[in-house]
């Protein structure tokens, strides 16, 4: 790896890594690279000449809509093959393993595993069938910038340790980060899987740049993003959400605080508390299908998860002034009915009801895998973090 020797090296690296971003939004020219960061045409010329040399951008003509009548520009755009990630899920429901260009889509195919409680074993299986996909798609290891792993929460990323998720006691203290890396000869980055998939959603183009992805399925995770940035704390553990107290003498949790949000407004949650009353419900679905059809008691049990969920995304809000919500997991299913409560909950009673709206809305990361969510992971180590500079810090001091 070159190391920067004086701050015109490290200069030259974070010009570069500027002029990277800007094209990784969108093609430029050289014009308009020179316009947005300030720096000489010449300056310019010499960075892209370098990144065109080592082939991760290359000039084009292909525009997306008319410019102007006249000479059109030669525009500088990503290469999207130039290398690959992987991208590895680990969740309570099962296993996926992809393969994720430099754009955050997935290469080919995703592979799906059964869920399985040895860690060992089950890395085992994930590692093999990595090298099975590079292989498949005649990928060598050159190839590969890293290895992103997402898992649920609570995880420490700055150590690469999953902690101590509720209904994940197999996987506690579990090093996956080292184990991972035992078993594949790329660098492993793992994140907690809802501040990936809030990064994922930033990467799609989402009209917001403050907001909470708010995941709902057996648990409730967070992803958080402020001012376009992915929140992930001191230690990289995230937000955990759902294991913020409604109930200061509540449901004891086993992740040992007492009246946490899941227990009263995860999926598994509401149902439990309907069968007690309905036990003909035994799915998600059907609840959410009688609700949507009129019947009266699933649509008020959905309109008590909006009234948990509302104490929290209230006391989140008035704390950090967010733009939007944004709902994934399993509460999305029709996710637009518990949108609809959980607005009108939260906007009879949140502090800046008079100053802005907040918006809600359905994620886009049910249209993506979770593989591709983790392959964001080592894609922000390339065009934000330390893998920019084992890229191209020799380039920086040329």
């Amino acid at each position: 790896m070159a190391v920067l020797g004086n701050n015109k090296d490290t200069m030259k690296l974070e010009n570069r890594r500027q002029v990277l971003g800007l094209i990784r939004q969108q093609p430029l020219s050289r014009a308009s690279l020179a316009k947005e960061t300030g720096l000489t045409q010449s300056a310019i010329g010499n960075m892209v000449g370098d990144l065109l040399q080592v082939g991760i951008l290359r000039e084009t003509q292909s525009f997306p809509e008319e410019i102007s009548p006249g000479r059109k520009p030669i525009l500088l755009d990503l290469v999207p093959s130039w290398k690959t990630v992987v991208g590895v899920s680990i969740d309570r429901e099962g296993f996926e393993v992809g393969l994720v260009d430099l754009r955050g889509k997935i290469v080919g195919d995703t592979v799906s595993l059964p869920y399985q409680d040895n860690p060992e074993g089950a890395l085992d299986l994930i590692a093999q069938t990595v090298n099975s996909l590079l292989s498949r798609y005649k990928l060598c290891e050159g190839m590969v910038l890293g290895v992103g792993a997402i898992a649920p929460g609570p995880v420490n990323a700055n150590q690469g340790v999953i902690l101590n998720p509720p209904r994940f006691e197999s996987w506690h203290k579990f090093p996956l980060r080292d184990e991972l890396g035992r078993r594949l000869p790329f660098p492993v980055y793992v994140e907690h899987n809802a501040s990936a998939m809030a990064r994922a959603q930033l990467d799609s183009g989402v009209p917001y740049r403050s907001f909470a992805l708010l995941i709902i399925n057996d648990g409730i995770g967070l992803g958080l993003a402020l001012d376009g940035n992915v929140y992930m704390g001191a230690n990289g553990l995230g937000c955990e959400l759902g294991h913020t107290s409604i109930d200061l003498h509540g449901r004891p949790c086993a992740c040992g605080n007492r009246g946490c949000l899941e227990l009263y407004a995860s999926t598994s949650a509401i149902l439990y508390d309907t069968r007690r009353t309905r036990p003909d419900i035994t799915q998600w679905s059907q609840l959410v299908d009688n609700a949507w059809d009129g019947d009266a008691y699933c649509a008020a049990m959905l309109d008590l998860q909006a009234e948990y969920l509302a104490a929290s995304v209230i006391n989140l809000n008035n704390l950090l002034e967010l733009e939007a919500i944004l709902l994934a997991g399993a509460a999305a299913y029709r996710g637009e009915l518990l949108l609809e409560k959980l607005q009108k909950q939260v906007q009879q009673r949140v502090l800046s009801k008079d100053v802005r709206s907040l918006e809600f809305c359905l994620s886009h990361c049910q249209d993506h895998p979770p593989s591709a969510a983790a392959g964001t992971v080592v894609l922000d180590k390339l065009f934000h973090g330390e893998l920019f500079l084992r890229e191209f810090g020799g380039l920086a001091l040329s």
